[in-house]
This record gives structure tokens, sequence and C-alpha cells, in this order.
């Protein structure tokens, strides 16, 4: 039997059907992650934190068990605005032929545009001269150990970062709280719970007080 013909400028039905599947697939991978909500970044707003940003995605990836390559490309799906007109450009820049880009190198090139080291040293001395108040405890806690990531080397002894949370706390708790730090297997996530706990006690029992001494002063029938 001779050899099936194909057509002039028309690729094996095999090829076709191959890159239909693929094609496929990658549009199943992409509703795969967006179903998981992921962020987005424009580049355009000082609100936004690019390493929230890295750190939501890379949760994703690793519940999806992204391969490396995949993660710049469906990175690139919540890039808009001026971000994604960076990212176009920074691409756009890469030698032809070169292997895919590595999830690393787009990180340190993401970073490195839209936090570069002036902002992460501003988030340090925001890290350094955080106080309580006019926070709640809780409110102060959950701060602290936003801005605590942007200085590691600080944060990596325990009796450290609990030294540095205490320091930033008001004067009545900061006591509690230096107190509380003598105890031999106290750690940072049970201080921060404890100090919440005799701040709320101290609240209520102020309101108690105030409740008494109300009822005192009304006239008795």
């Amino acid at each position: 039997m001779p050899p099936r013909r194909v057509g002039r400028g028309r690729l094996p039905r095999r090829y076709v059907n191959e890159g239909a599947r693929q094609e496929g697939a990658n549009t199943s991978r992409i509703r795969e992650f967006l179903g998981k909500n992921p962020p987005s970044f424009m580049g355009s707003s000082t609100t936004e934190d690019p390493e929230d940003f890295i750190e939501e995605l890379k949760k994703i990836f690793d519940v999806m068990h992204v391969a490396d390559t995949e993660r710049v490309e469906l990175a690139a799906y919540q890039l808009k605005d001026v971000a994604r007109t960076w990212f176009d450009q920074w691409k756009g820049g890469r030698v032809e032929n070169t292997p895919p880009t590595s999830w690393a190198c787009f990180e340190e090139a993401f970073l490195g545009h839209f936090f570069p080291r002036e902002l992460k040293e501003a988030k340090v001395r925001e890290f350094l001269t955080l106080k309580q108040e006019p926070l709640s405890v809780r409110e102060y806690s959950l701060k602290f150990t936003q801005l605590s990531r942007y200085a590691p080397e600080m944060v990596a002894d325990m009796r450290n970062r609990m030294s540095l949370f205490v320091a930033g706390l008001s004067r009545l708790s900061s006591k509690e709280g230096r107190a509380t730090m003598l105890i031999g297997d106290m750690d940072i996530s049970r201080l921060m719970v404890y100090v919440q706990q005799v701040k709320e006690e101290k609240l209520r029992d102020r309101c108690n007080d105030s409740e008494n001494d109300r009822v005192k002063l009304e006239p008795h029938m």
C-alpha cells in the first residue's frame, strides 16, 4: 500500500492532533490556575506589595505542582497595566533561542524592578520603628508579623524576635510582655496571644469597674 500523501503546506494529521491536545492541556491548566483566585499585580499602585504577589503565587503553584518554567507563563496572566508592559519588554529583551525562563530568573528580575533595595530598606525601618499605639495588640501583632519578613536576620533568633515585639508594645503591655518572656519555653506566637488576652482582660475589668461605679451613683428607689 503506497504511503499516504500529505498536501503541500499541510502538517500530517498526527502533528495537528498532538498540537490540539497540547493546546487543550494548556487551556485546562490555565483554567485550573485561575480557579485558585490568584492575585494580580499592576505595578502602578503604592499599596501593592510585590513580595506578597510572588509569595501568593508560589503557594498556588505548590498546590498545583506547577513545573518551574510553566510558572512564569502562568504568572504573566496576572500581570496587568504597567507590570504587563514591563514583562513584555523584559521577555522581548532576552536573547533569542535561549532556554525557557526559569522561575528564579523571573522572580529576581520582577523584584529587582518593582521592589528595589531602597524600598526594602524602608520596610526594614518601618519594622524597627513599629509601635503598638494607637493599634490594638492584635493589630500590632499582625503588622509585626507582616513586616518581620523584611528583616529575616533580625528575627531568626526567637529571643530577639520576642524582644523586638515587646519593645514596640504600649507601656503597660510591654511590662507584661517582658515578664512573660522569662518563661523558658515561650515563643513569639504564645507571647502574642498572652499579651492580647491580658489586654482584653484589663479592658473588661475597666468596663466592669465603670459599670459598678455607675450603679453606685444611681439613686436607690
